[in-house]
């Protein structure tokens, strides 16, 4: 056994065991020691000497003091043999000062009971660390018990957070008691006496320990109860063993110690034995065949070993239960997974954009044994960038020069791969994303490569759903919809960057000068993108990105200690190759000097190499002399731009009507990205129209087979007739036409180039293009019972049956598809939204069409086809469920939001007829347009918000009243706009009878002065719903736009700060064009049915329902809140009263000032608002909140405050009273003044009349 030096005070850890199942912790008595009170010595005289008996009583050396070099003879038993005998037990021993006389040491511990039990607990937790809920078995002796007890009564009360002091408790199994004077001992006043003499020697000492050792002492007594408890509670082991024998010869010390009975428990439980030996021997053995010993042994041993059945068996049980949790946990992780890759799949079809992850699909495979030098030179510093840990990696080149093809070849080739994984981490995923300058918005914008990296990584690793979900989740609209925006995309992919996922994920990301937006912008982000997360290196998912671009200046300076190398420099023998191939194909000798002319020429440029050998190929495949062919090659310009303004005059005379009507479709279908699927067929049904006679039959067959033919046709023609312009590619079993390369676009674009385009501008070629669709659509509306299964008018995205109605519906024409109708509508749009300009010819064309197609009752036939019919008016946070139908030509453009066509259609025929009706409707239509307006994600189909502001107020000049009201059906709205108001006021439902009988008499005569709309429409009662009770009046209520456009602004999302600010600013536009300002009859619909509706003025609802439950004014972005300002500063420049109040009794003073600024607060108070007495203490002072507006000596004056105000606040303005009396001396004085003026004036015109009457008899 090793030699442990035992500390006097604290634990010394005697034998740490061999995987311990219980710590065996010993603590002495009073005057003990750690070591000594358990050791015998051999020359230990048992029976105590007269003379020393005292003195050994009350001294305690350390063991060097206390044991001499010879005497080598004795034994330490804690450690000399029950550590041996328990080798798996921990052996503890601890050790405290319980001396009453410090002799040799100075001053005594003043601690008692309360503090050495506090020790002991603390000390033994500190040892336990790491092996928490270990069985203890306490052995104690004297006092150490009772110091026992009190450590456990101290850890079974520790708080509920400090674990770590209750495991003490919670893990006693058993105690051993020596001699514990559970109930005192008689000779505890012989300390008192010892203490005495100390003290008269000049010395320090203490008696707590010794006065709690009296016959049944306070603390005693509370410890027994307590520890009766305990063992209530606990139930632990108690093993007592008592003294057999007295003190001997030590005046007259003849009995036990502690007397058999407060040295027992008296509890059934406890076990007791005599051990034959006095109250200090009785702890010290000889050997380990001494009685004592094995006595103790016995009771340890039977402890232990019912420790270890019960380690057994909870070690069983454990077992059995984590077999049970593993496959618990099995089945849930099976389970999680499941829900995650469902989730996950969920949350993808949200982020997935038209033509999504094409473009790879479509760039051009690396000729064969090509690009191998990025990984066989390392010059090039590709391959020990995959080796490094650098994150980022630049790849830049000239136009045409390969990178896109180079960014497919190192996405695919394995070699990448490999490379990665050298770093020791797994390849989780390799997301890419080529930008597509001549692709659908999503391909060329950072919203469409923030979707597709962030579905490529939830694709390749569903279990990074979980730091995306609660995104997803939060942003669902109320049709379970995920409208993402690009803060919540970029939220989502920083915590996917964020995840502690072991493994690497390398990101490639093409042609950055292809980005839609700000070149700055893209390559911050690249550069953000790739930096780690976490600066240290415990970070365990590794971002990597290889980009690729243009060599503009943004990205050489923000890129420049980026990695790079740059593409044209290595191609040179690619080149060769891709050429030398090539021109195998013609079985002609002798074409070395055209692949040596070429590969010199190209200066790295793939393209312009791939455009001269499809010049060469027909005369070399066609026999031509080597010379012809070689004059040919050396006439060729080198300048890309210099080729294509050659290939275009190249193209035959008679072939260029073609040319540009496909370079018309091209350019307008970039404004039609949103169907991309219909593209195609209508290109081709288009071109095949173009040249078709003029004599042919106007109707075209919409069959499969025809689409077919027109497909193999228009793909001949696009080779023929666009000079190699344009290309068709195919994707996922879908074709479009686009330019063969970015350049190609540019080329057309540059207006140098624009005498090829006979004058016009790429503008002016979209804009013919959106006009050659809308004629195409009129065109179909001839035939719209052949089109239900066309895929050209997107059916095959609606579905057959969407859009068609049926010959069974009784009053509406059978052959109507409304998608065709909806299709010439979008083009409408595009010509709109994108070039603010209109087309009256086509639209008055269109409006003869369908007429003639569907009758006069077309409208009605449109408005039940319609496929969202109901409801007109839904976006993010608003709902008006039920449509305001329309009643004539220029009510259903309007309604569309054909808003150019409408302006131009009011103003012409207010020039022909000023007197003209003019429909409330239309204001209606505007303001459920502006709220729908999606333009931030489609600019393309939506109109702008200044665009519908201008409108407004057009229509407003033009004498559109807003006041006037409608009846509409809010019935099925939910509650879910927020304040579906109406109009109570009697008048108004008068004045809204005879508008309504007024323009059902007018309605009738429209541009065409047809009768079938004027009798379809005589007598229309306007509702939303179409289907709903006629005997349900109550659903339909009178509201004027002024109600609707309030409704909307209050409806407004925190969420769509823009959508805030123009429903803001559309009710400010009404206000200032002639709406009423001054009306106090806004009610809640909902609230009113419920019987506790709120009467409100506009104001009050702006102050107090805006924005849900956040505080208006509250908005983090500064212009939504000056913008309330300026709205609410409109209704009271135009007449608002300030002074009402709603039907609650609250003024809109009482709103404004604890939310409002103070300029605005101040500007109600110059318009005649008025302090009234809630905003008033007892004492007559402004409250707080009004305190620093209301004293101010402006606001102070008596007119400012409503009389009731009045009398509370003279007791806080005394100086009133002086005002006042002031006041009326000069009222008297006037009045004085006046009285003798028209008394001096009566007094003088009567002598003026008698001067007249003397004057005249005389």
């Amino acid at each position: 056994m090793v030699e442990v030096n035992v500390r006097d005070e604290g634990f010394t850890v005697l034998s740490g065991g061999v995987e311990p199942v219980a710590d065996l912790v010993f603590v002495h008595g009073i005057q003990g020691h750690p070591e000594n009170t358990w050791t015998y010595s051999g020359n230990e005289i048992e029976p105590i000497r007269p003379g020393r008996g005292l003195a050994k009583l009350f001294s305690r050396k350390k063991q060097s003091e206390g044991v001499s070099s010879n005497e080598a003879s004795h034994l330490f038993w804690p450690r000399d043999l029950l550590a041996k005998d328990f080798p798996n037990s921990r052996v503890l021993t601890y050790g405290y000062d319980s001396q009453v006389s410090k002799f040799f040491k100075g001053p005594a511990n003043q601690s008692g009971i309360l503090s050495h039990g506090e020790s002991l607990m603390r000390a033994l937790e500190v040892q336990r660390r790491g092996c928490r809920q270990r069985p203890i078995i306490f052995l104690v002796h004297s006092l150490g018990g009772i110091i026992l007890k009190q450590a456990l009564f101290r850890s079974s009360n520790a708080m509920e957070e400090d674990q770590d002091l209750r495991d003490i408790y919670q893990s006693t199994y058993a105690i051993i008691f020596f001699g514990t004077p559970h109930r005192g001992s008689s000779y505890a006043q012989m300390g008192v006496l010892a203490r005495d003499i100390a003290v008269a020697a000049g010395f320090d000492a203490r008696d707590t320990l010794l006065r709690s050792l009296k016959p049944d002492a306070e603390m005693l007594s509370l410890l027994r109860q307590e520890f009766a408890r305990m063992l209530y509670d606990r139930a632990f082991k108690i093993y007592s063993f008592q003294e057999g024998q007295g003190f001997k010869g030590t005046y007259s010390l003849s009995r036990k110690i502690v007397d058999d009975d407060s040295s027992r428990l008296d509890d059934a439980r406890e076990g007791r034995d005599f051990i034959n030996a006095n109250h200090i021997m009785m702890c010290r053995y000889r050997d380990k065949n001494d009685e004592g010993y094995n006595k103790v042994k016995g009771v340890v041993s039977k402890y232990v070993d019912e420790i270890q059945t019960q380690v057994a068996k909870e070690l069983d049980r454990h077992e059995q239960e984590r077999k049970l949790l593993s496959e618990q946990a099995a089945k849930e992780q099976a389970k999680l997974d499941l829900e995650r890759e469902s989730l996950a799949k969920e949350i993808c079809q949200s982020l997935r954009t038209a033509r999504m992850n094409e473009r790879v699909g479509e760039v051009t495979t690396a000729h064969t044994h090509t690009f191998d030098w990025v990984f066989t030179k390392p010059q090039t510093g590709f391959l020990d960038w995959l080796h490094s840990n650098r994150s980022l990696f630049w790849i830049t080149g000239k136009p045409g020069s390969g990178k896109s093809t180079l960014m497919k070849y190192l996405l695919n080739d394995s070699r990448t791969r490999e490379a990665l994984s050298k770093q020791g981490r797994p390849i989780l995923s390799t997301p890419a994303f080529f930008f597509h300058a001549r692709g659908v918005e999503t391909e060329k914008a950072f919203d469409g490569l923030l979707r597709s990296i962030i579905f490529q990584l939830l694709s390749d690793i569903p279990r990074l759903v979980d730091s995306v979900a609660e995104i997803y989740w939060s942003c669902l609209d109320e049709n379970s919809i995920c409208p993402w925006t690009i803060p919540q995309l970029e939220k989502a992919l920083d915590n996917i960057r964020q995840q502690q996922i072991e493994g690497c994920i390398c990101i490639f990301i093409d042609a950055l000068d292809e980005y839609s937006g700000r070149s700055e912008d893209i390559a911050r982000f690249v550069k953000r993108l790739a930096a780690p997360m976490d600066t240290s290196d415990n970070q365990k998912l590794i971002i990597r990105v290889c980009a690729s671009s243009r060599p503009w200046n943004t990205f050489t300076s923000l890129l420049s200690e980026t990695p790079s190398f740059t593409i044209q420099d290595w191609t040179k023998e690619d080149i060769r190759k891709f050429a030398t191939d090539r021109l195998e194909g013609c079985n002609r000798d002798n074409t070395s000097f055209i692949v040596d002319n070429i590969t010199d020429r190209a200066e790295g440029v793939f393209l312009w190499v791939a455009l001269v050998l499809d010049e060469l190929w027909q005369p070399l495949c066609d026999g031509k002399p080597i010379e012809d062919v070689r004059s040919l090659l050396s006439g060729l310009p080198t300048d890309l731009p210099e080729f294509y303004k050659r290939m275009m005059e190249n193209v035959p005379k008679e072939d260029r009507p073609i040319l540009m009507g496909m370079l018309e479709l091209v350019l307008c279908f970039e404004y039609a990205e949103d169907h991309e699927e219909t593209q195609f067929p209508t290109f081709c049904l288009a071109v095949e129209l173009m040249q078709r006679s003029p004599l042919a039959t106007k109707e075209v067959s919409l069959k499969a087979d025809d689409d077919a033919r027109r497909r193999g046709e228009v793909e001949r023609r696009i080779r023929a007739c666009s000079g190699g312009l344009l290309e068709v590619t195919q994707s996922r079993e879908r074709s479009r036409v686009q330019f063969v390369h970015q350049t190609a676009k540019s080329f057309i674009g540059d207006p140098q180039n624009s005498s090829l385009l006979n004058g016009k501008s790429t503008r002016d070629i979209a804009v013919a293009g959106i006009e050659r669709m809308m004629r195409l659509m009129i065109l179909l509306i001839a035939q719209m019972d052949s089109t239900q299964e066309w895929k050209g008018v997107g059916q095959a995205h609606y579905g057959a049956e969407v859009g068609f109605v049926e010959p069974s519906c009784p009053k509406n024409f059978p052959h109507f598809h409304y998608t065709v109708i909806r299709e010439f509508i979008l083009w409408v749009l595009r010509l709109e939204c994108a070039f603010e300009t209109e087309s009256p010819s086509i639209m008055h064309d269109f409006h003869v069409a369908i007429r003639t197609q569907c009758g006069g009752n077309w409208l009605d036939t449109w408005w039940s086809a319609v496929v969202y019919g109901n409801p007109t008016l839904k976006s993010e946070n608003l709902f008006v469920h039920g449509s305001l139908k329309p009643s004539s030509f220029l009510e259903f453009a309007t309604q569309v939001e054909l808003i150019t066509f409408s302006e131009k259609e009011i103003s012409r025929e207010i020039s022909r007829n000023p007197e003209v009706p003019r429909s409330p409707k239309l204001l209606f239509y505007m303001l459920v347009g502006n709220a729908r307006s999606g333009w931030e994600s489609e600019p393309f189909v939506y109109h702008s918000p200044k665009q519908w502001q201008d409108f407004a107020r057009f229509l407003l000049r033009s004498g559109f009243d807003p006041n006037l009201a409608l009846e509409v059906d809010v019935g099925p709205d939910c509650g879910r706009l927020m304040n579906n108001f109406y109009d109570h006021d009697g008048e108004a439902d008068e004045d809204s009878d005879e508008n309504n009988s007024e323009e059902s008499n007018n309605e009738g005569t429209t541009e065409d002065g047809d009768e079938d709309e004027e009798d379809n429409n005589k007598d229309e009662r306007i509702t939303i719903s179409e289907d709903q009770d006629p005997e349900a009046p109550e659903n339909r209520l009178p509201i004027t736009a002024m109600h609707l456009a309030l409704a909307i602004a209050c409806s407004s999302s925190l969420d769509t700060s823009d959508l805030a600010i123009s429903h803001l600013e559309m009710l400010a536009i009404l206000v200032e064009g002639g709406g009423n300002a001054n009306v106090l009859n806004y009610r809640n619909y909902w609230s009113h049915r419920e019987g506790h509706a709120t009467e409100r003025s506009a104001i009050h609802y702006l102050l107090s329902s805006l924005y849900d439950n956040n505080m208006p004014f509250g908005h983090p972005e500064k212009e939504v809140n000056c913008t309330l300002s300026r709205c609410i500063t409109a209704f009271l420049d135009h007449g608002a009263d300030l002074n009402a109040v709603d039907s609650n009794g609250v003024s809109i003073l009482e709103l404004a000032l604890p939310i409002c600024p103070s300029a605005l607060i101040e500007l109600m108070l110059e318009k005649g608002a008025q302090v009234t007495p809630k905003l008033l203490s007892e004492s007559g002072a402004p409250l707080g909140y009004a305190d620093g507006i209301l004293n101010d000596s402006r606001w102070r004056r008596p007119e400012c405050y409503t009389p009731a105000a009045r009398v509370i606040a003279r007791k806080h303005n005394t100086h009133w009273a002086e005002q006042e009396e002031d006041k009326q001396d000069s009222e008297q004085e006037q009045m004085l003044q006046q009285d003798t003026g028209n008394i001096l004036s009566t007094v003088g015109g009567y002598f003026a009349k008698l001067a007249g009457s003397v004057k005249r008899q005389l």
